[in-house]
């Protein structure tokens, strides 16, 4: 018979009470008073399943790195054989936790076994494939107490997806060190608000925790797109996920190549995983409609002249990566005082837009957009749709420009309407057949009238994403007709995107 066991919180010391009248006050301040409870500022995380000699070098790069920075280290051997447990225990590190999981039952379960109240005012996952570097923790820190409404926080690395990854060559441990510690340099021009992040090593604020609930990852989730879950749960919980751009670690796990994976278990994963996430957020897709990044588009935008208070609106696109990009944008030029606006067909989208715009968020049909937002208003205006698949590209493109201020840049995209589908189909190939609907309107007729009104500062063209067999099949059909490499770039080209300056 097992005795029943009490557990005692001493919080005689407590001088804190619940206060505060936003959710955020009071969430803070609930943060507060776990802080008198359990001492340690920051608690950092390593779960460990076997792979000892990264486990060592992630602990040790800890230590080595993270300096006059108040931390405990969380240690979990979750079910390793290889003498992780033994590495573990002869750590010389005084505030240190150790516990040990028998068998591996995944991520999700090691998280349960600590309660919230455990865990520090800031809490730190990181992977044991992971090797931390000067200043990362310092710099993650200033960037998540710039602002209230910051709940997670995660630095670049290597191999990672989500353009978080930065590519930096070295030839040794030691010269990875020194140039990671010359790279990270705080700088909030690189900080960047997304939508998604990719979790390599995340920061979290105790308070954000605790909104999202504890364990933060849903173990719906252990097969893929826990990160995305999460970031999505953050976000609609009021706070914001920032990409810290001033932070550098090294990710030593190749997934590309499918280190420690079976390809065709990792595909599956993906396949369930995105399956689960549209389930429980009603249809959204997790990359279908969050990574539709403008990437070198914005190397077009240009700092505007108004002094204060941006303004940025995104017309359908979708939840919102768009208008982000170019807030981003614009921070490299010291302007952080941007709000934005969105107008949106399709109301799946109306939660995600409300999670990071400011200002005004619409849902009606296109013919209605300008009568819900204000005219001459916007510095930058985004259109997300190709202009030429609304009903009545004129119209719209009327609409777009009363909208803007004079001198306000506008990022229109139309869609290639004599692609590669179309140029193959003609030549007989009828298994190949685009079913998108579009105004046949061409790049050149497109530029020669946006030119009457406006100043065009760059095209840019979106290629269709193509396997190696489908690119070697049509580089073969375009060498048979004897067509130029600018034809070829011209037949995969999904979209052109257009960046104008509105003249009057």
């Amino acid at each position: 018979m097992t005795e029943n066991l009490i557990t005692y919180i001493d919080n005689t010391q407590n001088t804190i009470k619940l206060s505060g009248d936003t959710l955020f006050e009071a969430r803070k301040s609930m943060s507060d008073i776990h802080y008198q409870v359990n001492k340690s500022y920051v608690s950092i995380m390593v779960i460990a399943y076997n792979r000892l000699e990264k486990t060592k070098r992630c602990i040790e790069s800890i230590i080595e790195n993270t300096i006059d920075i108040d931390y405990e280290l969380v240690l979990i051997d979750n079910g390793s054989t290889d003498g992780t447990m033994d590495y573990l225990k002869g750590i010389k590190y005084e505030n240190k936790k150790i516990i040990s999981i028998n068998k591996n039952a995944g991520l999700p379960f090691a998280l349960t076994i600590n309660s919230i109240i455990e865990l520090g005012k800031y809490f730190i996952l990181v992977p044991n494939d992971v090797i931390v570097t000067p200043n990362w923790l310092k710099n993650m820190l200033l960037c998540a107490q710039s602002d209230d409404k910051i709940g997670m926080v995660c630095a670049t690395s290597s191999n990672v997806s989500n353009f978080q990854e930065v590519k930096m060559d070295f030839v040794d441990y030691n010269d990875m060190m020194e140039k990671a510690r010359n790279y990270n340099q705080s700088d909030p021009s690189k900080w960047q608000e997304r939508l998604r992040l990719i979790t390599i090593l995340t920061l979290l604020k105790k308070e954000a925790i605790l909104a999202v609930g504890y364990p933060f990852f849903d173990c719906g989730f252990y097969h893929d797109f826990g990160d995305d879950d999460l970031s999505f749960r953050i976000r609609r919980a009021g706070y914001k996920a920032v990409l810290a751009g001033d932070v550098w670690i090294y990710h030593d796990h190749d997934y590309r190549n499918f280190e420690d994976k079976k390809e065709e278990d990792y595909l599956h994963a993906l396949e369930v995983g995105s399956k689960n996430f549209q389930e429980k957020y009603h249809s959204i897709d997790a990359w279908e409609d969050v990574n539709n990044y403008l990437l070198d588009t914005t190397d077009f935008i240009r700092k505007t002249r108004e002094k204060k208070n941006i303004k940025i609106l995104g017309i359908d696109v979708k939840c919102g990566t768009p208008i982000l990009d170019i807030k981003n944008k614009i921070r490299k030029f010291g302007r952080y005082d941007a709000k934005l606006s969105a107008f949106t067909q399709d109301a799946r989208y109306q939660t995600d837009l409300k999670t990071i715009c400011e200002d005004i968020v619409v849902c009606d049909r296109q013919e209605f957009l300008r009568d819900n937002l204000p005219e001459n208003f916007y510095d930058y205006i985004v259109m997300g749709h190709p202009v030429n698949m609304y009903n009545e590209p004129q119209k719209i493109l009327n609409d777009v420009f009363c909208l803007a201020k004079k001198g306000a840049q506008i990022i229109i995209p139309l869609y290639n309407t004599f692609s590669l589908y179309e140029y193959l189909n003609i030549l007989g190939d009828r298994s190949i057949y685009n079913t998108s609907l579009a105004y046949n309107i061409s790049m050149e007729f497109m530029k020669t009238m946006l030119e009457k009104h406006c100043q065009i500062d760059g095209i840019t063209m979106k290629q269709y994403k193509l396997s190696a067999s489908d690119i070697a099949y049509i580089r073969n059909s375009v060498e048979k007709n004897k067509l130029t490499n600018e034809c070829l770039q011209r037949l995969m080209t999904e979209i052109f995107w257009f960046v104008i300056t509105k003249n009057y």
